[in-house]
């Protein structure tokens, strides 16, 4: 009997060592994969800046020469513009710096997130606030970024439709759960097929034929780096929420209010 319990042990710290050696050498890749893009998107600036600046002086010279190259500059300032959000979008997922937070009014700050996020048209953005009182602290340099990348993903979703104009809405929820501010965005997009959805938040994982793939890891990332958890659950053909639920400022109870 005590063999027995002795060989058990040992494979449940055989198994933790494993783990841990494992999470160890994840966290060396990923620090290693940070370095590289930084560097990377270092070295790309200066050449995009160079490349912006030469296409300005074409125009003027079109100008002056009376040169039609409206459509082939457009082409090319809409791929440079490409290669800067690449750059910007390896920047945010590689950022590794503590979440500088303030406590805010959750659905006041929100509601100014949302009022200038840019809708193409046929979709529209539906607010459901139920959390008037909730403070949270966060960093107010970071998380927008999260809830803008989660929004870009319904809006492709509805855009995505093949057949017809597109349309539909994205509906933004807050609650009070658990003790913890709850933040639901819905949409009535295409879905996830049961076979994508465990890997929506692996890094460079796309069904689509443009982006990195970056969009939904960075928004793990930093409600992560918040002390709050993000899910996602979708049905195909009938639209995906993503929840994200973070802790209130200290001193509320579970209803929002101060202590």
């Amino acid at each position: 009997m005590r063999q027995h319990e002795l060989e058990h042990r040992v494979a449940e710290r055989t198994a933790a060592l494993t783990e841990a050696q494992h999470e160890l050498m994840k966290q060396e890749r990923f620090s290693a994969i940070g370095q590289l893009a930084a560097s990377v998107a270092h070295e790309l600036r200066n050449p995009l800046g160079a490349a912006k600046n030469t296409v300005h002086t074409i125009q003027q010279i079109a100008v002056t020469q009376q040169i039609d190259v409206v459509r082939p500059i457009s082409r090319l300032e809409r791929s440079l513009s490409r290669c800067e959000r690449i750059i910007a979008n390896l920047l945010d997922y590689v950022y590794v710096g503590e979440p500088k937070r303030r406590t805010v009014n959750f659905e006041l700050w929100l509601g100014e997130c949302l009022d200038g996020q840019a809708l193409p048209a046929g979709v529209a953005l539906a607010r459901d606030f139920a959390a008037p009182d909730a403070v949270v602290a966060i960093d107010a340099g970071r998380l927008p970024l999260a809830i803008a990348n989660v929004v870009d993903n319904a809006m492709q979703a509805i855009m995505d439709f093949p057949d017809g104009q597109p349309s539909g809405t994205i509906t933004v929820a807050t609650a009070i759960a658990d003790g913890r501010l709850t933040l639901a965005i819905r949409d009535t997009g295409l879905g996830i097929t049961a076979a994508n959805l465990p890997r929506v938040f692996d890094s460079l994982f796309s069904t689509r034929s443009f982006g990195m793939g970056l969009g939904l890891p960075t928004a793990r990332k930093i409600v992560e780096q918040h002390d709050g958890t993000i899910a996602v659950t979708s049905e195909l053909g009938e639209g995906t929420c993503v929840t994200i639920a973070l802790p209130l400022a200290p001193g509320q109870n579970e209803g929002g209010k101060n202590e």
